[in-house]
């Protein structure tokens, strides 16, 4: 549903299945033009490198800041790097008997 559909949300132009490809023709829903700094709080732009990057690089070309949105408590999210740390007891190279 197009209505649900916020300015910074991409549609698709490509469905891919197992067994079918499915080219989607919308030409009614605009692409986004470019990144919405005024809508990025600074809380989720702090969870995306390629952002922080690309903005320090924009501002220091244009030798102004760029807006910044409100800030906003985000969900918690994964951590990154916990899958393996520890000692495990399942299957894998030594530990094994044999």
């Amino acid at each position: 549903p197009t209505e649900k559909m916020l300015r910074h949300d991409v549609p698709v132009d490509i469905i891919v299945t197992p067994t079918r490809t499915i080219r989607v023709t919308h030409k009614e829903i605009p692409k986004p033009t470019g990144i919405y700094w005024e809508d990025l709080s600074p809380d989720k732009l702090s969870q995306i490198r390629i952002l922080q990057v690309l903005k320090a690089r924009i501002e220091k070309e244009q030798g102004f800041a760029l807006p910044t949105g409100r800030a906003e408590i985000l969900p918690p999210t994964a951590m990154r790097g916990e899958k393996g740390k520890g000692k495990s007891k399942g299957k894998g190279k030594g530990g094994g008997k044999g």
